[in-house]
């Protein structure tokens, strides 16, 4: 396995797995999706100077909101348009 995977398995082992009990293969399946999302257009990596992969600009005004995902596991936060 390279260096890139075994980070991507690592992290989801440690931010998924360790806080789930799973029961079978569908619910693994629909977890690892909804976290596959947050990883790649929400979560900051190392990697790339605490960059997100897809990219976005952040907006100055506005309220904060939050957006739980994976049922609050993890969080993600947006300042709504003024």
């Amino acid at each position: 396995m390279n260096a890139f995977a075994e980070r991507f398995i690592g992290s989801v082992k440690r931010e998924v797995f360790d806080w789930f009990i799973l029961f079978n293969e569908i619910q693994i399946r629909n977890i690892l999706v909804e976290y596959i999302g947050y990883y790649n257009e929400k979560r900051p990596h190392q990697g790339i100077a605490q960059k997100v992969p897809k990219g976005y600009t952040p907006q100055k005004q506005g309220n904060i909101i939050t957006y739980p995902i994976l049922s609050g596991l993890h969080h993600h936060y947006e300042r709504l348009s003024a």
